[in-house]
């Protein structure tokens, strides 16, 4: 992208932060905000140009990520990247018959990721199992994650009580006391703004924990567009800008220098399901500018993977996931996550495209 459109891109991203502003309902971020000055009417957040710049700027452009084994430690950022972990929630099987995933299913596929060198980081929620009552998810996959992999851990967001006790659970696992935890970066964690242009509680306190203890997190915007955001791709990608940079001002104003990550999972809708398409073309574009606009402001990206909409296994699933891929590889996202086995618009998984996608990227 040139960098005529990633101006243009960003002086739009700074009109619809300074006049039509983000929509904060969490207390705490609200109280962040006023703090340091930022302007609100209601829950909704005003951010002057000089204000974003400022805070955007306080973000690193790299940080080390550590794994148990440190020959599986990752730099994120500044021309490094890796690929990791599905986040999805059920699976399909080869008779194209979809099903509820198991904790069996889950531990499979852990050690899969485990065991292929090409897979830099593991954890996360590669499927939902059954059975497991939702206050506890958090903390039995991440536990699962910890017993059956020795590579960096990626993980879901959630509420403070859960993002407390998943990264308790990480740090009791290296052996670092909490001042020496806010030293390493091992665990990094998601949160996900709700499009269009609204900071989430879970959103919230997944920033604010995992920046109260100097621990990753991406912000990722999933725009849809024609249905959460502008039928345009340029609208879209302005819409996702101005999401991620309010995150990223939030999660500095509350505790500078703390590593995040720009994400985008942005795409078009499906117009005659309204479904999100993610193996479309506009995913790949939205790969791409994501990225051009991560490295404009400083800061690691997230985004791409393998992804298709096939809801059975067939060449749909290799021609898209291929192509998705490669735009993610070509315009340098540093953190690929959905890098095996996505499909049916996010909503599932197989084992046979996953093995696929693991031959995509030899």
């Amino acid at each position: 992208m040139s960098k005529e459109k990633v101006q243009k891109i960003h002086e739009a991203t700074l009109r619809i932060l300074e006049h039509t502003g983000v929509k904060f309902v969490h207390p705490d971020a609200q109280k962040i905000l006023l703090k340091h000055g930022v302007p609100m009417k209601d829950d909704i957040a005003f951010f002057s140009p000089d204000m974003v710049m400022e805070w955007v700027g306080k973000a690193p452009s790299s940080f080390l990520f550590e794994a148990i084994d440190p020959k599986n430690n990752l730099t994120i950022g500044d021309g490094h990247w890796a690929r990791g972990v599905t986040i999805v929630t059920n699976l399909i099987d080869r008779d194209g018959t979809q099903r509820d995933a198991t904790i069996e299913d889950y531990l499979k596929i852990q050690k899969l990721y485990e065991a292929n060198p090409n897979i830099g980081f593991n954890g996360g929620m590669t499927v939902d199992p059954v059975g497991i009552p939702p206050e506890w998810n958090d903390l039995v996959l991440n536990y699962a994650s910890l017993c059956h992999s020795t590579k960096p851990l990626y993980t879901a967001g959630g509420n403070y009580e859960e993002m407390e006790a998943v990264i308790e659970m990480t740090r009791t696992r290296f052996g670092y006391s909490e001042d020496e935890l806010r030293q390493h970066c091992v665990l990094v964690g998601l949160s996900n703004p709700n499009t269009p242009l609204l900071a989430t509680d879970d959103m919230t306190e997944t920033i604010l924990t995992f920046g109260k203890y100097r621990q990753p997190v991406v912000i990722c915007s999933a725009a849809m567009a024609g249905t959460t955001s502008p039928v345009t791709i340029a609208g879209t990608i302005t819409v996702t800008n101005a999401e991620v940079l309010a995150g990223i001002i939030l999660a500095q104003m509350a505790n500078p220098g703390t590593p995040v990550i720009y994400g985008t999972a942005s795409t078009a809708a499906d117009l005659r399901s309204c479904a999100i398409a993610i193996g479309a073309p506009e995913s790949a574009l939205c790969v791409k500018y994501g990225a051009e606009l991560a490295k404009f402001y400083g800061v690691p990206s997230r985004g791409g993977g393998t992804l298709s909409d096939a809801n059975i296994f067939s060449p749909q699933c290799g021609y898209e996931g291929a192509l998705t891929y490669y735009a993610s590889r070509k315009h340098g996202i540093n953190l690929m996550l959905h890098s095996a086995g996505v499909m049916n618009g996010y909503l599932s998984m197989s084992y046979d495209k996953l093995l696929l996608d693991f031959d995509i990227q030899e």
